[in-house]
């Protein structure tokens, strides 16, 4: 249609990559801090380190939903716009 615009999400699905992929490291630091806590327990390391290393695998569980809900977020986003495009202009984005 003359004078409306075409949205391109490259740029958006490029980030949604890159996010994937902080995703990644989130759960690599998890299985890291996991392994260091039941080491700590194992050898019968001082309850406080062990307390540390569990709020940092609380923090990591923190990081890990709030990461997900936001690629969810921007999914949905991107999904209403493109069903909003093909419905009042019958071909995708």
């Amino acid at each position: 249609m003359p004078g409306d615009s075409v949205i391109s999400f490259n740029a958006v699905y490029s980030s949604l990559s890159a996010l994937k992929n902080c995703q990644s490291y989130i759960n690599t630091g998890m299985d890291i801090a996991s392994n260091v806590a039941f080491d700590l327990v194992e050898n019968r390391n001082d309850i406080e380190e062990v307390n540390t290393m569990e709020n940092v695998m609380l923090e990591y569980a923190t990081m890990d939903r709030q990461l997900n809900h936001y690629m969810q977020a921007i999914e949905a986003t991107v999904n209403q716009v493109t069903d909003h495009y093909f419905l009042k202009y019958g071909k995708c984005l």
